[in-house]
């Protein structure tokens, strides 16, 4: 790894710490305060550009997105009517689908699948189930395995 590379790592993994913590708030602070703190200046003004910095998109880069998923609070997508995600997330959600297209034509599968549990947790049902069809992917059901995961 070049020191470049290194750095990159060092500050991915820095600003993800940060926002873990800024989501903490969960609860006292009102969700629109959050989310733009969180979300818009953090998620997507550092994370997302580290990710798409990254000249590899392979497990590594899915573990880190499963990362930053598990920071989210559920509180935020109980709503069961939600076919579409947080504005905020948009970013994220249009990484996700890249970096599973991309992984969609290799060896790797299981990677692909992650990627299709994340945009369930963050309910970006309509892009989850189009993703699905367009690369004849098992079904998604209703309450998919997310829960279990714990993505």
């Amino acid at each position: 790894m070049s020191l470049h590379s290194k750095f990159q790592e060092r500050q991915f993994w820095g600003a993800l710490k940060l926002f873990r913590n800024i989501l903490l708030w969960n609860g006292l602070l009102p969700d629109d305060t959050l989310q733009d703190l969180g979300l818009s200046k953090l998620l997507n003004r550092y994370l997302i550009i580290a990710l798409t910095n990254n000249a590899y998109i392979g497990p590594d880069v899915v573990k880190k997105c499963s990362q930053i998923a598990a920071c989210l609070p559920e509180r935020w997508f109980e709503n069961s009517a939600m076919r579409t995600s947080i504005p905020q997330l948009a970013n994220f959600i249009q990484f996700l689908l890249q970096s599973a297209h991309q992984l969609s034509t290799g060896e790797f599968r299981n990677e692909v699948s992650e990627i299709i549990l994340i945009l369930v947790k963050v309910k970006a049902l309509n892009q989850a189930e189009s993703f699905v069809k367009e690369h004849h992917l098992e079904p998604l059901h209703p309450e998919s395995q997310v829960s279990e995961r714990r993505v």
